[in-house]
C-alpha cells in the first residue's frame, strides 16, 4: 500500500515543512485548506508566502521513499482560502 508524500513550502523561509502521509490528495487539501482558513494561522494571514507541493510516494509495506523527480505545485493557500 502506498500513502502520497505532501509538505508546504514557505516562501519567505526557504524551507520546506515536515511532510504528510495521505491516502489521497484531497485528504492533504482538506488539511492545507482548514490551515490556511484558521485565522490565528501564519498561513491563513500571509496566504501567498504558502503553497502545498506533492513530493512523491510512501510505501508502507517496503519502507521506500519513492520522490517525484520535481515536487509538484498543487496551489498557493490563497487559492485555498473560503470566499465571505
Amino acid at each position: 500500500m502506498k500513502q502520497l508524500v505532501f509538505a508546504v513550502y514557505d516562501s519567505k523561509a526557504g524551507i520546506f515543512g515536515t511532510p504528510i502521509f495521505t491516502p489521497t490528495q484531497g485528504i492533504a487539501e482538506r488539511s492545507f485548506t482548514d490551515q490556511a482558513n484558521r485565522p490565528d494561522s501564519a498561513m491563513c494571514m500571509h496566504p501567498g508566502d504558502f503553497t502545498l507541493f506533492h513530493l512523491g510516494e510512501y510505501d508502507v509495506e517496503t519502507g521506500k521513499l519513492i520522490p517525484l523527480e520535481t515536487p509538484k505545485s498543487i496551489g498557493l493557500a490563497q487559492q485555498f482560502q473560503r470566499v465571505e
